[in-house]
């Protein structure tokens, strides 16, 4: 899956050769994308985009094309991870300085657009700093590798 412009492409390789399938437009600029790998949800996308919108995917819906859903947060979405384990749990962090665990299930089960938000955790600084000024933080999040309940996240220079 790549973000070129405006829109979501599916790449597809084959012994027939390499096809791009349009999947749908996106909200804003895409600055992350994740692939949810736990057995039995491999077919959902997470999307971060630029406007504070997490847009989800599923890419194999019961019926019809590639359905999106789209949770809005508030700041720049800066990056997205799905939890090894557990996959109702989605890791999301913004450029105000706040981080996120959506239980992105329920959050989309509902039809709703607002995130069913499990925990939260902010840099206090960055969060100062948003509100005040407008700044918006670069930062990353990750779930450690050795243990899928740690998370790393790197806000401007704070870690």
């Amino acid at each position: 899956m790549i973000a070129a412009g405006d829109e979501l492409r599916l790449l597809s390789h084959s012994a027939h050769g390499t096809s791009s399938t349009v999947l749908g437009t996106t909200s804003a600029r895409i600055n992350d994308m994740a692939w949810c790998a736990t057995p039995g949800y491999e077919q959902y996308v997470a999307c971060a985009a630029q406007d504070g919108a997490v847009q989800l995917w599923d890419l194999e819906p019961t019926q019809g094309t590639p359905a999106c859903h789209t949770l809005r947060l508030g700041a720049s979405i800066q990056t997205v991870a799905f939890h090894a384990k557990v996959p109702k749990l989605l890791l999301a962090v913004d450029a105000s300085g706040v981080g996120r665990l959506i239980d992105w299930l329920a959050s989309i089960s509902n039809g709703a657009h607002e995130a069913q938000t499990t925990m939260a955790f902010a840099d206090p600084s960055a969060v100062a700093l948003h509100a005040a000024q407008g700044v918006c933080t670069a930062g990353r999040a990750a779930w450690q590798a050795q243990d899928p309940d740690v998370i790393g996240a790197l806000l401007g220079t704070h870690w």
